[in-house]
This record gives C-alpha cells, sequence and structure tokens, in this order.
C-alpha cells in the first residue's frame, strides 16, 4: 500500500505537522509526506500533482478549510482525493456542506494515533478497490466537464440502479439534460435522485437551476434559499442564486447575495464580477472598474463600457462615446477586448467626420489584433477619406499595422 503513496498534511502548527508526518510515515513507510501550513500553498501544490490522500485542520487560517476544500475539488488532478478533516468541533451544517464536496471522513479530537492510521488506510484500500459503479460515474463527471455529452450518456443508463450510488447516476444524468438544454427531462431526473436520496443537495440544488432555465424565478429562488439557509457556505451555490438576482433586476437583493461570498472567501473572483457589474449597472464606473480588475473578467467590462458607448453613438453623442471608450481602454486589464474598443473608437470617429483620428483608432485596433480584416477595411477607407478631404494622418502607425496584418497572412497560409 506504502509504495507510491504520498500525503499532503495542511495544518498551521507546526508541531501538529511534525505529529502528522510522525504517524504517516509509521502507519505507511515509504510513503511520501508533503507539508504546507495554508490553504493557498496547498492549492498551489495541488494543481500539478495528485495526492493519494489529502488532510486539512478544519481551522486553517486566512483561507479557511471550507474554501480550501471547495476550491480543491475544481482542480483535476485532486477532484475525487480521499479527503480527511480533523477538528476539534465541526457543526452539523459544516459537515453537510463537506459531504456535498465529497468529504464525509472527519475526525474529531482527541483522537488516538491507531484510529488514525486505520481511518486513513481504509479511506486508501477504498479507493484501490473502487467500486465500478463509481468509478463510471467519475468517468462521467469528467466527460461532462469536457462537454463529452453523448458518451456521458451512452455510460450513464448503465448507472441508473438502486444501490448506494442510483442517487448520483440519476443526478448526472439531469445534468447531461441540462447540457443538451431538455430542462423538463433534466428536472425529472433531478427529482428521480431525491427519490432514492430526498436529502441530496445536488440533485436539489439541480432542480432549482432547471427552474432558472425555465423562467420560474419564484420556485427556482425558493428551492435555492431554503438550501442554502439547512447547508450555507456552498461559494458555487451562493454564485449561481446572485447572478439569478441581478438578472431578474435585484440589484439589491443579488449584492447581500454577494457581500455573502466575500464574506466566506475574500478573494472570490465570482462574487467581485458579479459585485462589478452591479456598481456598473448603479453608474459607479469607477467601484466597478477595480472590481471587475480583481475579478480577472476585463473582457466582462470592456463589454459593459462597449454596450454603453455604442447606444451613446447610436444617439450621435461621440463625444461622450469617445469619452466612455478611452475610460475603458485606462479601466480594463490590457488585451481584454482592446482591438474591438479601439475599433468602435475609429466607427465613432468615422462617422463624426475625424477621418484622420479614425486611421489611428483602426490602426490600434488592427495592432492589436493582425487578424481583424474589419479594423484593415475601416483603416483603408478613412486613410482614403482623410487624403481626400486633405488631412493629415499618422501613416508611420497605418503601415506598421498593414504590415502586422499582412505577415498575419502569411503565417496563417504557411500553417495551412
Amino acid at each position: 500500500m506504502a509504495n507510491g503513496t504520498n500525503f499532503l498534511v495542511v495544518d498551521q502548527s507546526n508541531e501538529s505537522q511534525a505529529l502528522w508526518k510522525e504517524t504517516l510515515v509509521a502507519a505507511f513507510p515509504e510513503c511520501g509526506v508533503e507539508l504546507c501550513s495554508s490553504g493557498e500553498g496547498a492549492l498551489e501544490l495541488a494543481k500539478s500533482r495528485k495526492f493519494s490522500a489529502i488532510i486539512a485542520s478544519w481551522e486553517l487560517s486566512p483561507m479557511t478549510c471550507l474554501v480550501f476544500m471547495q476550491k480543491l475539488r475544481e482542480l483535476p488532478k485532486n477532484t475525487h482525493s480521499p479527503f480527511l478533516i480533523f477538528a476539534g468541533r465541526l457543526s452539523d451544517r459544516d459537515a453537510a456542506l463537506a459531504r456535498e464536496f465529497d468529504i464525509p471522513d472527519v475526525l474529531l479530537a482527541p483522537f488516538e494515533e491507531t484510529k488514525v492510521q486505520k481511518k486513513i488506510n481504509e479511506m486508501l484500500e477504498a479507493e484501490k478497490d473502487l467500486d465500478p459503479t463509481l468509478r463510471n460515474l467519475r468517468k462521467i463527471e469528467a466527460w461532462l466537464i469536457e462537454k463529452r455529452v453523448n458518451e456521458a450518456l451512452s455510460l450513464v443508463t448503465s448507472c441508473l440502479k438502486k444501490g448506494p450510488y442510483a442517487a448520483r447516476a440519476h443526478c448526472l444524468y439531469g445534468d447531461i439534460w441540462m447540457l443538451t438544454g431538455k430542462y423538463e427531462q433534466a428536472e425529472k431526473a433531478y427529482k428521480n435522485a431525491q427519490n432514492f436520496d430526498p436529502e441530496y443537495s445536488r440533485a436539489i440544488s439541480g432542480i432549482g437551476k432547471c427552474y432558472l432555465k425555465m423562467n420560474k424565478f419564484q420556485e427556482a429562488m425558493s428551492v435555492f434559499e431554503s438550501l442554502h439557509k439547512k447547508i450555507p457556505g456552498n461559494l458555487s451555490r451562493l454564485v449561481t442564486m446572485g447572478n439569478a438576482y441581478l438578472d431578474n433586476g435585484d440589484n439589491e437583493k443579488a449584492r447581500e447575495i454577494f457581500d455573502k461570498a466575500k464574506e466566506i472567501d475574500s478573494s472570490s473572483k465570482e462574487a467581485a464580477e458579479g459585485l462589478g457589474k452591479i456598481e456598473f449597472n448603479e453608474g459607479n464606473i469607477e467601484v466597478a472598474s477595480r472590481l471587475f480588475r480583481e475579478s480577472g473578467k476585463g473582457d466582462e467590462l470592456a463589454s459593459y463600457y462597449n454596450g454603453m458607448a455604442i447606444a451613446l453613438v447610436s444617439q450621435g453623442k461621440y463625444d461622450d462615446a469617445l469619452k466612455l471608450y478611452n475610460d475603458a481602454l485606462t479601466a480594463v486589464p490590457k488585451n481584454s477586448k482592446e482591438s474591438l474598443l479601439y475599433f468602435n473608437i475609429g466607427l465613432a470617429l468615422k462617422k463624426s467626420d475625424r477621418f484622420s483620428e479614425a486611421v489611428s483608432a483602426f490602426s490600434k485596433s488592427l495592432l492589436s489584433d493582425p487578424g481583424y480584416t474589419k479594423a484593415l477595411s475601416g483603416l483603408v477607407a478613412c486613410a482614403r477619406k482623410a487624403e481626400s478631404k486633405g488631412e493629415t494622418f499618422d501613416k508611420k502607425l497605418a503601415d506598421e499595422a498593414i504590415k502586422a496584418h499582412k505577415e498575419f497572412k502569411h503565417n496563417e497560409k504557411i500553417a495551412s
């Protein structure tokens, strides 16, 4: 059992780390033990390495174990790695949330060394002799991430039978129907999952998502709010709720939900994005820009700016639109739809008969994306117009952009 076995221990206490290493090496003499004092550091390790088992203290800080376990399950290499939580105490709600992420094993202090060794050995043995149905369900989950729907559908039907994994199988059946846009069939599958396990939160959450897709907003939020009240702390569910309220025009409720997500995980990019949308909708552009940068969703922010500026252009408010576009270029992270923003600046300048300036804007658009043929067309058209009116423009910049486009087309031809 020990050959090739490697553990990741996450605990802030150096003394506790040493005890864990001593315990693990005593039980599995040839094992490897990686020690980490923070959830952030452990996630970096888990991105590139698969661990036989991960052991974490519930009292982690500043990233809590609650956040760590959720982020860990998003990493392909350790999506299903056995996970053992040890704690002085754990509330029923926290234990229920852990089970949502396939973490049923919790050790409550005080615990004896022999008990620890026995528990870990059971975890490793279970992983070694994985039930065939569970193995197939894991394969289906991986296929769904890759959108391999047909393969997932052909395999899941063999798993829809009574047994310890029936609820999970029917839930995945529902996920498949969701991906194909067949929401009534998805709802039926999730409810079948509940027949096997009435408290199965994944199935309940799936029903809520079905209701959202079927435009049954009140029913959906009733499901999510009830589930959140019973098992709070699921970040993905909070983001789903926040976005649903946002799409329904309830900025106040959406803010409340996203704030809860940020309280749990201050680094949540999804919550920052949601709050950024709210601030943008309310006209607080500077705050929205900061939140979008925090979220890394520069393209989202660029789209928001772009939509507002296009509306101004359609009203003939060219100077206002240009100011907004330039604000966008300053506010959004570099390379976030930069080519599109410069292209639309060019269009606004062209419509306001400022052809020489338009040439520069189209040139910058083309330099940002040398394959953008619309930018090339705009550049050429405005250059001709400027010349016919006797206007001067930045010919060096225009030539540089055209050269970049030619090189792009040449390389594209070679590649094909």
